[in-house]
């Protein structure tokens, strides 16, 4: 019976072969390459943040004139119907970035206190209650943007609720200015 090699011993003979003709006839095995040196250099992130200045509380007298305003302090100033305070701070954003863009905001989300259905409440963002859109271009002379709370109480005239509002207080702990990236 004659001796017979299967198909992958054959192959794998066939293989070693050409492995030992090619090194006796100084064949090689090498493969060409080459490459070439770039210096891209590197790419900074840029950032974003926010200075808050200490602000104050001022009675405004109900103008727009701040010229006339006094200042008060929150914990001994007693507020009657048709008194109008303010807490006003200053803002500065800082954007660093070629296409950012963010959006500056006043919130109260958590008004408290036995006093806050008698009052009205505002927050503004000079002087409005929409976001302050930025870039970094708006940002490079380091401005500063209001930033203002207003509790008014108001005064009905002959209307009379009693002693509704008397000896109460209201919580504003909870105002937060943000600075939030849009692009």
């Amino acid at each position: 019976m004659p001796i017979s090699m299967s198909r992958t011993t054959t192959s794998l003979v066939a293989v070693g072969a050409g492995v030992i003709l090619l090194s006796a006839a100084g064949g090689s095995f090498a493969q060409w390459s080459d490459s070439a040196p770039y210096t891209p250099g590197s790419i900074s992130s840029g950032k974003l943040a926010m200075q808050a200045d200490g602000g104050s509380w001022y009675l405004t007298k109900g103008t727009s004139d701040t010229n006339d305003d006094v200042s008060i302090n929150p914990s001994t100033f007693k507020m009657v119907p048709g008194d109008e305070v303010e807490y006003r701070a200053t803002v500065r954003p800082n954007l660093v970035g070629d296409t950012l863009k963010a959006k500056l905001t006043a919130t109260l989300p958590g008004v408290s206190g036995t006093l806050a259905e008698h009052v009205l409440i505002t927050t503004r963002i000079d002087g409005s209650s929409d976001p302050v859109t930025l870039t970094s271009q708006d940002t490079a002379s380091n401005k500063g943007y209001a930033a203002r709370v207003t509790v008014t109480m108001p005064y009905e005239g002959t209307k009379t609720e009693g002693k509704a509002g008397q000896e109460k207080s209201v919580d504003l702990s909870t105002l937060t200015v943000s600075l939030v990236q849009t692009r």
